[in-house]
């Protein structure tokens, strides 16, 4: 059996398909992280505020990062780029503790695999000046099939079926609310999609859809006559996650891992209709030099094979920690070789997180909505009178200009959300309202800020116009913030009803 595994894995290794993949993959990619370090640039003095390593030592690595990814959208000096990528990138997600996101460990395990991948192939600087320096030597437009696969199967189809599992023990997600209710939450709705929300049977169509596509898609993309259709759908998903939710980074990277699924006849159409140079079909002569060097097709495909292998085991272990399969051991007395099993795994988690990006992919979940019945913001006081809210939530609740990616997760998540910690709450209304100040050129002795919250319901069943009934809450103020000598008081007012939940 395993022979014939490994000769199936052989196979697809020496199958060639159009290098356009990868290499427009590489060039989307680039784009796509380009523009997450440019958010990390700008807001440098806000996210990099609690960390050891000097404010320009990261602002250096973030510039030393944005030329590697230029380099590497150009596939220029790329296995160089690929590298500086990497490093700098498994550096800065160490550096955020808590303004990591789910972003982060994809693109750690693709920066990973980019280190092997031949992205610079075809259409990059590298291919175009090794033609020049050798006119006579025939260029392959062709790689193996297995490395586009890698990048589909860790990339997103371990993601999608480890935020399977967790969502299967959701009762939001079972009820076919797992993207009603979230989209239906001020602080989650980047667009307001009431009129799709209000359609009930319609919402809980997507919502299941939703579950049974990050199920199956691992298993059902190996056959080719279901292809398109799944990346018909993968591609509408994250179009739509982009609209509605405050992560269009994340949404953009994952809609770039579908480039490598494209089919060949569709980079041979592109080819006709720009008049690229048409595909040179070397397989048979590729094969043959491969098998004359050291170690051959069964080498290399032997060492991608065994690490999809330990990709594969990495994530199961994950996987082991969801709700569903922790009661399922319980009930079947199998709680003993489950716990034994992560204790034994347990010395690699460090590794997997840290530097593969493999990690339990529970994100949207009933935990994360459950009691969250106020929303908190940061208003300026001015001079006349006026109050001008500081961009993390619009007056309708919904998230503000600063509210993107990371900086999202981090107000409406860890600072706020359902229960806000005293003293976690105070320090990033400090962080914020100070990081905005400085960006307004607002002298803080003389600042006031408000703290104001909006009251909105907690909900477990469909309710139509939920969302635009929440927006239309009123903010109450229940603090101000002053600073003295550069340190911030929070003045909790009486009778409030902040103070009186959180008890602060």
């Amino acid at each position: 059996m395993t022979k014939r595994f490994f000769g199936k894995l052989e196979a697809l290794y020496a199958r060639r398909v159009d290098a356009l993949g990868l290499a427009f993959f590489r060039i989307a990619y680039s784009l796509v992280l380009l523009l997450e370090v440019k958010q990390l640039f700008t807001f440098r003095s806000l996210i990099f505020t609690e960390v050891s390593t000097p404010i320009y030592l990261i602002t250096s690595l973030l510039l030393v990062w944005a030329v590697a990814l230029v380099c590497l959208f150009l596939g220029y000096y790329t296995r160089l780029a690929a590298l500086i990528n990497y490093i700098i990138g498994v550096y800065i997600v160490w550096q955020m503790p808590d303004f990591k996101y789910h972003l982060d460990f994809v693109m750690t395990t693709v920066n990973f695999l980019l280190l092997f991948l031949p992205v610079s192939v075809s259409f990059s600087l590298d291919e175009y000046l090794e033609k020049k320096q050798q006119p006579q030597k025939l260029q392959s437009t062709q790689v193996s099939s297995l490395y586009n696969w890698l990048l589909v199967m860790l990339g997103i189809g371990l993601v999608y079926l480890d935020s399977a599992v967790n969502k299967l023990d959701s009762p939001m997600w079972l009820s076919g609310l797992g993207f009603w209710l979230p989209s239906s939450l001020p602080q989650n709705a980047q667009t307001n999609l009431s009129w799709l929300l209000n359609q009930e049977y319609l919402a809980r169509f997507i919502g299941y859809g939703i579950l049974v596509f990050e199920i199956s898609f691992i298993f059902l993309i190996p056959f080719r006559v279901l292809r398109w259709p799944l990346i018909i759908v993968g591609i509408l998903l994250h179009l739509g996650i982009g609209l509605a939710y405050p992560i269009p980074h994340f949404a953009l990277l994952m809609l770039a891992l579908y480039i490598p699924l494209l089919p060949d006849i569709f980079w041979q159409k592109l080819r006709r209709v720009f008049r690229l140079p048409q595909l040179q079909t070397k397989a048979a002569v590729n094969v043959s030099d491969e098998l004359k060097s050291a170690g051959g097709i069964r080498s290399k495909s032997t060492w991608l094979t065994l690490f999809m292998l330990y990709a594969v085991v990495g994530q199961i272990m994950c996987m082991l920690a969801a709700p569903l399969v922790q009661d399922f051991a319980t009930k079947n007395q199998l709680k003993g070789i489950l716990t034994t099993s992560q204790y034994l795994f347990k010395p690699f988690y460090f590794v997997n997180q840290k530097l593969l990006g493999i990690v339990s992919h529970d994100i949207f979940l009933d935990k994360h909505f459950a009691d969250f019945d106020q929303l908190i913001n940061i208003s300026y006081l001015e001079i006349n009178g006026n109050i001008k809210p500081l961009p993390l939530f619009t007056q309708t609740g919904q998230p503000g200009a600063y509210s993107t990616g990371r900086l999202w997760t981090k107000w409406a998540y860890r600072v706020t959300g359902a229960n806000p910690d005293k003293e976690k709450l105070a320090a990033g209304i400090e962080q914020f309202a100070f990081f905005w100040a400085r960006q307004q050129k607002i002298n803080l002795d003389i600042a006031v800020f408000l703290v104001r919250i909006k009251r909105i319901e907690t909900i477990n069943n469909w309710e139509k116009h939920f969302l635009n009934h929440q927006i239309n809450q009123p903010w109450i103020t229940v603090g101000r913030v002053v600073w003295q000598n550069q340190q911030s008081r929070i003045e909790w007012f009486r009778g409030k009803e902040l103070q009186k939940k959180n008890n602060l």
